[in-house]
């Protein structure tokens, strides 16, 4: 507890300026685990105070901190019940109720750039970056931004996680800009022909929302049931319409339940890019392009895998592909591929690196692209697109996809 004292102290310092010259990561989201103790064979929460704190970085934490979501610990397994709410985000919700304060964002259905009612977007009707028209079905309401989470003991970890497996969160990813600071528009052509466009913002905001389970009955309604008053997660698809009793059969009175989408954001280096019709028409097609293009960065840039995300936005009908920096601090790949002098030739070499990690070569004598001889890959694997972060994407990828191999081709 000391040493997160002194750490959020010196932070404190550092940004009233008392420490000139510090600087310190963005804060990730935690999460309270309780002591736990064994007594005749059974195990059960510790009654003193006090107990772990967790964290993992806002991204992560959206999904494995999510309302209900099973965290495992020194052998044991915690259950996410509760989010730790503001103080002072509190108003006067229905009836006079309590309520948490929450806002909404508008998300342009053409590029996925996000347009915050907090950040004084309030009734814009048309999207700040691409111009498109912005409706009110692309309004996504009641987004509370979580910092912390509190989890109680669930069971000793065992083999029976198939709950865990079945119950996922349905996530979104966006992007804004901060106010005066446009991105860089650069056009990628060869020979006259426009091969991409690149829009680049150093200090561009992603945010990551949590629409809700990914297999709830309607699609279209967002968020989780909370009590306003302690945070507790209800699990329930309408608290209001169920009733709580006491051992001797009363009804309980509690708080009206109120229904958030939580979120979390943070700044990073991001760059935004436009690849043709052909490619966004076809799912398959613009998936199998991000796994090759986020390969490629990689292996061109020497970087871990994880540095650097790629995803198709906005999540319906994306049109767009959104590449950001996800290592503290950013590792200038896309700084480079955006805004160096030799770009062309930079992402020349990104797009024949794709191709080979897809387990192509090209002839000496022809100079055509060809697959390898006796490889044992089908439509991926571990070696060439397929990795830990892409694994929803995974039914989608097709390293043999026309599409994208005559697009790669064109890049080199």
């Amino acid at each position: 507890a000391a040493k997160n004292q002194d750490f959020y102290l010196y932070r404190y310092l550092a940004s009233e300026g008392v420490l000139p010259g510090y600087s310190f990561p963005r804060l990730p989201v935690t999460a309270w685990v309780p002591r736990v103790r064994s007594t005749g064979g059974k195990t059960k929460s510790s009654e003193v105070s006090g107990g772990t704190v967790i964290s993992r970085p806002r991204f992560l934490a959206l999904s494995e901190f999510g309302p209900l979501s099973l965290i495992y610990h020194e052998g044991h397994t915690f259950c996410v019940r509760r989010v730790k709410l503001r103080a002072a985000g509190y108003t006067n919700g229905e009836g006079g109720a309590a309520a948490v304060v929450t806002t909404s964002v508008r998300v342009c259905p053409n590029c996925g750039c996000a347009h915050f009612a907090s950040e004084g977007s309030i009734g814009i009707s048309n999207c700040q970056h691409c111009g498109a028209v912005l409706k009110s079905e692309h309004t996504i309401p009641e987004l509370y931004q979580v910092n912390a989470v509190e989890a109680r003991i669930q069971d000793r970890i065992s083999l029976m996680d198939e709950e865990r497996q079945r119950r996922g969160y349905d996530l979104c990813t966006v992007y804004g800009f901060e106010p005066g600071h446009d991105p860089s528009l650069i056009e990628i052509s060869h020979a006259g022909v426009k091969l991409a466009t690149f829009a680049y913002a150093p200090a561009a905001k992603i945010s990551r929302i949590n629409l809700g389970w990914r297999r709830r009955a309607d699609k279209d309604k967002y968020g989780f049931w909370m009590d306003p008053t302690t945070g507790q997660w209800t699990g329930e698809d309408d608290p209001s319409q169920s009733e709580q009793t006491d051992g001797a059969g009363n009804v309980k009175v509690r708080a009206k339940p109120q229904k958030i989408v939580p979120f979390v954001n943070d700044h990073r280096n991001a760059l935004i890019i436009t690849p043709p019709d052909e490619i966004v028409e076809d799912s398959e097609a613009i998936a199998t392009l991000v796994a090759a293009l986020q390969r490629g960065l990689e292996q061109v840039f020497q970087i871990e895998s994880g540095e650097v995300a790629a995803e198709p936005v906005p999540t319906v009908n994306p049109r767009k592909i959104l590449v950001y920096e996800a290592s503290e601090g950013g590792a200038g790949a896309l700084c480079r591929l955006a805004l160096d002098p030799c770009r062309a030739q930079i992402l020349a070499t990104v797009a024949e690196t794709a191709l080979k990690v897809r387990h192509y070569e090209r002839e000496p004598r022809t100079q055509e692209w060809k697959q390898k001889a006796d490889v044992k890959c089908v439509a991926g694997c571990y070696k060439c697109l397929l990795s830990y972060y892409n694994q929803p994407q995974h039914e989608k990828i097709d390293r043999r996809n026309t599409k994208v191999l005559e697009y790669l081709k064109s890049l080199c």
